[in-house]
């Protein structure tokens, strides 16, 4: 039998990560343990000293379904009502301008009265907005406060507090599984962020565990940055709000607000005029390389399913779409035709792709593993080649499309 000293219950169950499974566990915990509330509201370093009431509920919605908050926490100090908006992140990105959102949303809406009066809350309203995350991520929004699962552990743990609530064992059992098993692993890849090698970054995709993919993921958007801070380009770095990416990576995006034609402004309607060009960057480790896509789209953005409603519907028609075509094409051919006469970094390979959006890929090697005293490749030169590979298609963009244009295909 197992020892019961590493037995984890939601590790035993499968459910080490269902994130909505330990939002309401977590508001289980402050519901049912007044030791663990207190100890919660010091970690947001917020303690209280005259807590009369306390009542957490999971899943808020606030203004529309957009703005579903984790957990509400109201607390009844004395005469004052703190009110703890916490986001529960584990391995999940923050979605678009999703902290920003919820703080208009909370701030703006009339929500909060009305659960005051329904919970039985009077006073004067403190709010504090917690991001509980894993690996310590920051919120878009300053307004957040940033707390890990660490945090919490610790706390706990140095205040030596205890209690027999059923809810507070399995969330201390729990806290004490992400220590031991987590908390090493982010440690170890702090450590290698941190000293710019490449090498130990990578290395660390040869060693599998379960955990090992969703850590990556998460720091892989750390060494973009990394790469984006050494070497400035005229491109707008932001985070690619998609979950779903090669390897479990996160994406990354350059965008450039001027890649869009010269009508669009005019024609904000007219669908066969409005582009824009995204490149977008993602880390395939099985082969070690920097993918930069370069997408095509149309403003407004239709994905292929919403594009055949929208011309089922009439919104635009069958002349205006047939002719966005016919000039994309024309754009794609011209774009490729001056790729190949280009002199790319070495081991650099531009691909076409024939999506709907997607029409060319620039690959980008890590070169690591070199010989004859060459050096592997340090963040500082893969950045510099991502830079130029991302100069050179802006200015075979720019040169594409200054050349149709004064033939009036676009």
């Amino acid at each position: 039998m197992k020892n019961t000293d590493d037995y984890y219950l939601l590790e035993e169950l499968g459910q080490s990560f269902n994130e909505t499974l330990v939002t309401k566990l977590l508001t289980s915990a402050l519901n049912h343990s007044e030791p663990f509330t207190v100890a919660f509201v010091n970690v947001c370093k917020t303690p209280m000293k005259n807590i009369q009431k306390v009542v957490a509920i999971s899943e808020v919605q606030f203004t529309n379904k957009k703005n579903r908050i984790d957990i509400l926490l109201l607390i009844q100090n004395g005469t004052n009502v703190e009110l703890f908006i916490i986001e529960n992140k584990l391995f999940a990105g923050e979605g678009a301008e999703q902290a920003t959102r919820y703080y208009d949303a909370v701030t703006n809406g009339g929500e909060v009265e009305n659960l005051k009066q329904k919970y039985g809350f009077k006073g004067d309203n403190q709010v504090h907005f917690i991001y509980l995350t894993l690996l310590g991520d920051q919120a878009s929004n300053n307004h957040f406060l940033s707390v890990t699962y660490e945090d919490v552990f610790q706390f706990l743990n140095n205040g030596n507090v205890v209690d027999d609530t059923l809810s507070y064992q399995v969330l201390k059992n729990y806290l004490t599984y992400l220590h031991v098993k987590i908390q090493p692993q982010r440690i170890a890849l702090n450590q290698l962020i941190s000293k710019k090698e490449l090498q130990l970054y990578v290395d660390q995709f040869k060693i599998e565990t379960p955990l090992g993919k969703q850590i990556r993921k998460s720091y892989f958007e750390i060494m973009l940055q990394e790469l984006s801070a050494l070497y400035q380009t005229d491109f707008v770095f932001e985070k690619e709000f998609s979950s779903s990416s090669a390897n479990g990576m996160m994406k990354v995006s350059w965008r450039k607000d001027n890649w869009l034609s010269s009508s669009d402004i005019l024609q904000r309607d007219d669908f066969q005029s409005n582009h824009r060009i995204v490149l977008q960057s993602s880390f395939i480790p099985n082969n070690n390389t920097i993918n930069i896509e370069i997408h095509y789209e149309t403003q407004p953005y239709y994905p292929q399913s919403q594009l055949k409603a929208q011309l089922k519907r009439g919104v635009i028609s069958n002349q205006n779409e047939n002719t966005y075509r016919g000039n994309r094409e024309a754009f794609v051919n011209l774009f490729h035709e001056k790729c190949n006469a280009t002199d790319w970094p070495d081991g650099v390979i531009v691909s076409r792709r024939n999506t709907a959006l997607t029409f060319a890929v620039v690959k980008i090697p890590i070169i690591l593993g070199m010989t004859d005293n060459l050096q592997n490749d340090t963040f500082d030169s893969l950045a510099k080649r991502i830079g130029t590979c991302s100069q050179i298609v802006n200015q075979t963009v720019e040169q594409a499309w200054a050349e149709l244009s004064k033939i009036s295909v676009l």
